[in-house]
């Protein structure tokens, strides 16, 4: 299945937040599923990064992972794909 997430469910699942109910949690860690962010939770993240509202530990793992991104250049809107999977 693929699935997009909003800009709040892919920062609480960087988290580890209980704010993501446990069957989200499974359903983007789950390796049957493809997991996509709008390029637009890209702005919104950088825009709460530079205003000081995320916790480093949340920044580190957002580094992390945009080494896994992928930008696809086919849907529109444009969407990022990345694996939760190591």
């Amino acid at each position: 299945m693929k699935l997009l997430l909003d800009t709040h469910a892919f920062l609480w699942w960087v988290a580890a937040s209980g704010e993501l109910s446990r069957k989200s949690r499974s359903a983007v860690e789950s390796a049957r599923n493809e997991c996509f962010v709008s390029v637009a939770s890209g702005w919104e993240i950088a825009i709460k990064a530079s205003l000081g509202k995320l916790v480093d530990s949340i920044a580190d793992e957002l580094r992390r992972l945009g080494h896994r991104a992928v930008e696809r250049p086919d849907p529109a809107p444009r969407l990022l794909e990345w694996s939760p999977h190591p």
